[in-house]
């Protein structure tokens, strides 16, 4: 019986080290795995970058072959009223908007009835009424 505790105990040792090692093989290989992510982003936003400004450029370019001599100014352009959702909500009804946490939205209107404003998804265009209460409106786009 003491044998088969002892030889137990070897093979529970012998496990834990394995694990161990595993374990320890594997937290090593952390830094090396989050540098190469972090430089694959910074690789993502660079190409992205380029990708952008390449498209200023000829949109740019197109402009001038139009004969579009001078930009549309902004400040002919409408100012877009924008809120950021505080809290997640939950369409009640067809008239009313699901939103979620953190989400920017456009303003359609504020109007008559203080306690909702009808907004519009950004991605998606959907609209409908949420309340007041979960916006913070006081973001400005030109």
């Amino acid at each position: 019986m003491a044998d088969s505790s002892d030889a137990d105990v070897r093979h529970a040792q012998a496990e834990f080290e394995r694990q161990y090692h595993i374990t320890r093989l594997t937290l090593d290989g952390l830094p090396n795995a989050q540098n190469h992510h972090l430089s694959c982003l910074f690789d993502l936003i660079e190409s992205e970058l380029q990708y952008h400004q390449k498209s200023v450029q000829i949109l740019e370019e197109f402009h001038k072959k139009i004969g579009l001599s001078k930009p549309i100014p902004h400040a002919s352009l409408p100012r877009l009223r924008t809120a950021i959702v505080k809290f997640d909500y939950e369409a009640l009804d067809s008239n009313e908007l699901s939103v979620l946490a953190k989400e920017t939205v456009n303003i359609i209107s504020d109007g008559d009835d203080s306690d909702w404003v009808t907004v519009e998804k950004q991605l998606t265009k959907q609209q409908g009424r949420v309340p007041r209460a979960y916006l913070q409106i006081d973001a400005l786009l030109s």
